[in-house]
């Protein structure tokens, strides 16, 4: 009897809006469950990041918001374009037994596009949602007939014992953390708490190329990502990272971290990004990371995000010390009122103390902002305007407000009326003309004045980007 065939597949999204965009990265989520699936379900296993691009141009944000967000209606509508047939092709030839498609909530219409796809071309095989967007609405995931069932939060536990069951021929209703499909009810099975210890996941990179969709055109930078955490101390708003993490953090050992590390080295990669919510967590853990890493010497360039609040004379030293040539800032606006009312934990002030530091410790700099929150007021976003001009950043990486299911600025939108129950996922994202969540503001001259941030983010990467 052959093994299952498990194929994972993250869905398209900024290819829909150039096929020249995409991302070059292995996809991290889908690699460690593939990596799981393999080690402890004895599966064969693929995985297909359906918006990966070799060499993508750097994003335009005005086109994103423009013309580009033309193209992704239109794919959507259409139901076509070249991403979604390269999941005919792996779907084809692969013939799995069991699918997982990752859900985010932005990329959902994407996702069920996949789904049917999949569907129509395997209609026995079991089709899986994993990801923020069912962890967070399990129930409304299955309300769409192209999913048969849903893993709620951390998936790799979870999808390993899913298997393990089918390949047994035992019911899925035993299994916990899932949402099931019977008949026209759903059935929950009880949630499965959290991995004790990450150390005993395997390095997504073990897969190998073999296991990639088109993996001989990954170059070894796709492979320069990494998890030291799981979960985030901090309670944004906006975010809706604890509907898979929890609400709990839990980190690696730096034994782990530098093993994956210099796995990863061996290959050919020379800088490593660290994906995780908030790198170090703690002022503590951070240092002792980075003084971990410095003394393991293995030659790679590091970038994170972090918090303004782990950001001090010492941390700023050991980031450098270790090798970080980047660090990313979450400051999303210019006015303290703002920032209070979403939770962010720092002030202004605070904030400009934080840029500084990084500056001068001869880091590179770029800071996330975000436009648009419930309580936004055109006092608030020319404070946010003005922050951006000020500081001394490499890259701004601007977005507006995007309401995620299961986070508290959903919820405040739901009972402001900003969002009906005909609300549709696919017509907002962060870079969405059609966003505007701001009852203060009308929404045409909300949709001014974000072309006017939005025209300043690009111009300052622009020249920043110009020798």
């Amino acid at each position: 009897m052959r093994p299952l065939r498990l194929l994972l597949i993250d869905p398209p999204f900024y290819r829909l809006y150039n096929e020249a965009y995409g991302l070059c990265k292995s996809p991290l989520g889908c690699a460690s469950l593939g990596a799981s699936a393999a080690r402890d379900a004895g599966c064969e296993v693929r995985v297909l990041n359906a918006d990966f691009h070799p060499e993508p141009e750097p994003f335009s944000i005005p086109f994103l918001a423009g013309e580009g967000y033309a193209n992704y209606r239109r794919a959507l509508a259409a139901g076509e374009h070249p991403a979604f047939q390269a999941v005919d092709r792996a779907v084809m030839a692969f013939s799995p037994d069991v699918v997982g498609i990752t859900v985010r909530t932005p990329v959902l219409a994407s996702a069920l596009h996949v789904a049917r796809r999949v569907r129509q071309l395997a209609p026995d095989v079991l089709v899986l949602a994993g990801g923020p967007h069912p962890s967070a609405v399990p129930e409304a995931i299955l309300r769409h007939p192209e999913f048969d069932a849903a893993a709620l939060g951390e998936g790799e536990a979870t999808l390993v014992a899913c298997l393990r069951a089918l390949a047994a021929g035992r019911s899925l209703e035993n299994e916990p953390g899932l949402v099931l499909r019977r008949g026209s009810e759903f059935v929950a099975t009880p949630p499965r708490p959290p991995l004790g210890d990450l150390d005993a996941l395997p390095f997504p990179g073990s897969l190998g190329l073999e296991s990639l969709v088109d993996g001989a055109t990954y170059p070894p930078k796709a492979f320069g990502y990494v998890f030291a955490s799981r979960g985030c101390p901090r309670r944004c708003a906006y975010c809706s990272s604890r509907a898979v993490w929890g609400g709990r953090v839990r980190s690696r050992s730096t034994e782990s971290v530098v093993a994956e590390l210099a796995q990863l080295a061996a290959r050919g990669v020379c800088h490593a990004h660290f994906d995780d919510d908030t790198f170090g967590v703690t002022p503590v853990g951070l240092v002792s990371l980075c003084r971990a890493l410095e003394q393991a010497r293995l030659g790679l360039s590091y970038s994170c995000e972090t918090h303004v609040s782990l950001i001090d004379e010492t941390s700023v030293q050991a980031l450098a010390g270790a090798g970080f040539r980047t660090v990313q800032l979450g400051l999303e606006s210019g006015d303290d009122q703002m920032l209070a009312r979403v939770g962010k934990g720092f002030t202004v002030r605070q904030a400009e103390r934080a840029a500084a530091l990084i500056k001068d410790a001869g880091m590179r700099l770029e800071a996330f902002f975000m436009v648009g929150f419930p309580d936004e007021t055109e006092g608030s976003l020319a404070a946010t305007r003005a922050l951006m001009k000020r500081l001394a950043c490499d890259k701004l990486i601007y977005s507006i407000f995007t309401p995620y299911p299961g986070t508290p600025l959903f919820a405040r939108c739901c009972a402001l009326g900003l969002i009906g129950p005909d609300f549709d996922p696919s017509r907002h994202n962060h870079q969405s003309p059609e966003n505007a969540f701001c009852p203060d503001i009308e929404p045409r001259r909300f949709r001014l004045l974000a072309q006017e941030i939005e025209a300043l983010a690009a111009g300052r990467n622009v020249a920043a980007q110009t020798p």
